[in-house]
């Protein structure tokens, strides 16, 4: 048996597809380095990584800190989240294991505008 849909379904059907613009957002302020996303995620694409193991440039290295009101912070006391996109599936675990919220599922999409002259 062979099931197809209307032309206005499938349309819909199809618009599932194309606006699957789901990405996962990390917020490091509401991180507590529990490490959960970590474990959970089936494609091992997330990583908390020491600050010193970045291998970062001092320059660098000082004006992240300074970014983020850490001046003067030990950089073997801090940690950075390093996420592949390319290995991640956007599956959402670990979203859902995160129990701060500091990992999220958000939706975007980019838009094309023409300027008018």
């Amino acid at each position: 048996m062979e099931v197809a849909y209307t032309e206005p379904e499938a349309k819909r059907q199809a618009a599932r597809c194309l606006y699957c613009h789901i990405q996962t957002i990390y917020d490091p302020e509401k991180c507590v380095l529990c490490n959960r996303c970590v474990d959970i995620c089936p494609e091992d694409c997330l990583k908390l990584v020491p600050l010193d193991q970045l291998g970062l440039e001092p320059q660098t290295k000082d004006k992240l800190l300074e970014s983020a009101g850490l001046q003067g912070a030990s950089p073997e006391l801090l940690s950075a989240m390093i996420k592949d996109d390319e290995k991640c599936i956007r599956c959402g675990l670990c979203a859902i294991r995160c129990p701060t919220d500091a990992m999220t599922m958000e939706f975007f999409s980019y838009e094309d505008h023409q300027a008018v002259s």
